[in-house]
């Protein structure tokens, strides 16, 4: 997959797990509804960065989710997803291009 490529397929990626969260938030309380909001606000920031240009980053091998003690309830694994997505396809693109 060409880098152009994966930037288009992290976008879609991102914007269904966008919708998926903002479908679902109304129903959600408490810790649930935190959770989704965080994932929301994640999904949402790194959908811009993916639009904008700017989510490859040398020094950006992942987005630091592992490190993190957040928690994102049933939206967990997508992010997660999204994160491995982006370090195979994106990231390790842009390195072999710098080689």
């Amino acid at each position: 997959m060409n880098i152009e490529s994966a930037y288009d397929e992290f976008i879609k990626k991102c914007q269904l797990l966008i919708h998926t969260i903002e479908v679902s938030l109304p129903s959600k309380q408490g810790w649930e509804k935190e959770n989704s909001e965080r994932a929301l606000k994640n999904a949402k920031k790194w959908l811009q960065l993916a639009i904008d240009g700017d989510l490859y980053h040398k020094h950006r091998r992942n987005f630091g989710l592992s490190k993190s003690d957040l928690m994102f309830g049933e939206f967990e694994d997508r992010l997660y997803e999204l994160e491995r997505f982006y370090s195979k396809n994106i990231y390790d693109a842009h390195g072999k291009q710098e080689i």
